[in-house]
């Protein structure tokens, strides 16, 4: 048995960078940046208001409470700029700021005293006005040329907003990684709605780890449970292969009980670094991983686990294969940062009462 370290340093040696890509950002949340991200404008892209009320300049001198002002306009959010003066102009949120005015007084802060078809014409100010309020500057979030995304960055719906804020409509990401999940057992039952019958089990590992592997930034091109005969799982294997997987996710024939024998026989030219390694409970239950020496080359990586849910250690193995060793090693495929993908974050540690069976003296999760 070999440590979790050197299990991981395993699995990021045998992991491959993936070509790269140019996605719609329409379509880029999850994907991590190939190369970092530049502001081709400034943002906002001109000085504008960030109030409802009316533009005036201070000149860098405060206007004084009781002052008067004539209005001389109006500047809608979207109207073209304006020359401005030395009156007051109305002005909406978001609207351009009218040239040669430099300050916003919101509309709760002022008096109309003249009217006209419910347009104000003259207004007097209840509130002293800052030279500079209320108005936001070009460039003042984001200025051109700027780096606003560094390469690595995974795209959040937050990072995927800013790039449509900067008209930015593509990126460069590194492919997913295409992955294959197939489960075995004759014990397993894939259909919620059939009965149990003695001896059967449901499937449950396999949607567990679709997601988890989706949430890696994996591509699950094919996924699917077959018995024990090897016949059966080199079917799978045809079906995963021309589907496109280049990384194969099994559960199961990893502990070998009496009835994987025949298609452990079917792998029986695996070669690991592994051994019976990485259990995540003192008693737990192995996570294999061998690289193209399989017997199937066609996978240059793949991992094993044990398949039952029905001991605590079952499940933390389920957990640790693919949360602390193939996920890892996933966004290590999927980024150009590999060796930033080495740390696990303690969110990856599986949560207190996880374990659905309990563990028993002496095997202890990790927590």
């Amino acid at each position: 048995m070999i440590s979790y370290a050197d299990a991981l340093q395993h699995l990021m040696d045998a992991a491959w960078p993936m070509p790269v890509e140019r996605v719609d950002v329409a379509h880029a949340e999850g994907r991590v940046l190939a190369e970092a991200v530049g502001s081709v404008q400034d943002l906002p892209p001109f000085d504008n208001s960030a109030m409802d009320g009316f533009a005036l300049r201070a000149d860098g001198v405060e206007i004084a409470a009781g002052s008067s002002f004539t209005v001389q306009g109006w500047q809608a959010a979207g109207d073209a700029a304006v020359q401005g003066g030395k009156g007051a102009w109305e002005i909406m949120t978001g609207a351009h700021m009218p040239a040669w005015l430099d300050s916003v007084v919101p509309v709760e802060q002022v008096e109309v005293l003249e009217a006209h078809l419910d347009r104000p014409l003259r207004i007097r100010l209840r509130e002293a006005v800052r030279p500079g309020q209320h108005v936001r500057l070009r460039g003042q979030d984001v200025a051109q040329g700027e780096v606003v995304l560094p390469q690595g960055t995974t795209l959040d719906v937050n990072a995927v907003t800013l790039l449509h804020a900067l008209g930015i409509t593509t990126v460069q990401v590194p492919r997913r990684p295409p992955v294959a999940v197939i489960t075995t057992g004759k014990e397993l039952v894939s259909d919620g709605a059939q009965a149990l019958e003695p001896g059967q089990i449901r499937d449950s590992n396999r949607p567990y780890l679709v997601r988890r592997l989706q949430q890696a930034g994996a591509d699950v091109v094919w996924q699917g449970a077959v018995g024990d005969e090897p016949a059966m799982f080199l079917q799978a294997l045809d079906q995963a292969t021309a589907a496109g997987a280049r990384v194969l996710i099994r559960a199961g024939m990893t502990s070998f009980p009496m009835h994987c024998v025949a298609v452990a026989r079917a792998s029986s030219s695996t070669r690991s670094p592994y051994g019976r390694a990485s259990r995540c409970c003192s008693r737990g239950l192995p996570m294999a991983r061998c690289t193209s020496a399989c017997q199937v080359t066609r996978f240059p990586l793949r991992w094993g686990s044990a398949s039952s849910w029905s001991r605590c250690c079952g499940a933390c193995s389920r957990w640790w294969t693919s949360r602390r060793c193939s996920c890892p090693c996933r966004r290590t495929c999927a980024s150009r940062r590999g060796c930033g993908c080495i740390c696990v974050p303690r969110s990856w540690l599986m949560p207190r009462g996880a374990c659905r069976s309990g563990c028993l003296p002496g095997r202890n999760p990790f927590v």
